[in-house]
């Protein structure tokens, strides 16, 4: 999975917000392999399923997609910020 926010510049919160969920579905949308890997949990397939096809993305929600990562792949995610 790649995820960047390099695009992600609006003069609101709400389309900031709008742009990130668009972006979280199309890259899950890549990774369908996902939805039926033995690997991930049931609770992990139904969030994956709920960002995949409602783009319903919590606060914590990269938390949980960089969980989904590691379990699938077994490698560590990597992230990389602009601080």
């Amino acid at each position: 999975m790649f995820l960047t926010f390099k695009d992600v510049k609006f003069d609101s919160w709400k389309a900031a917000l709008d742009k990130i969920r668009d972006l979280l579905q199309e890259e899950f949308g890549r990774h369908q392999e996902l939805a039926d890997s033995e690997k991930l949990a049931e609770y992990e397939k139904v969030y994956f399923d709920k960002i995949r096809y409602d783009a319903e993305v919590s606060e914590d929600g990269i938390q949980k997609i960089s969980k989904i990562g590691i379990a699938f792949s077994g490698k560590k995610v990597v992230t990389r910020g602009i601080y």
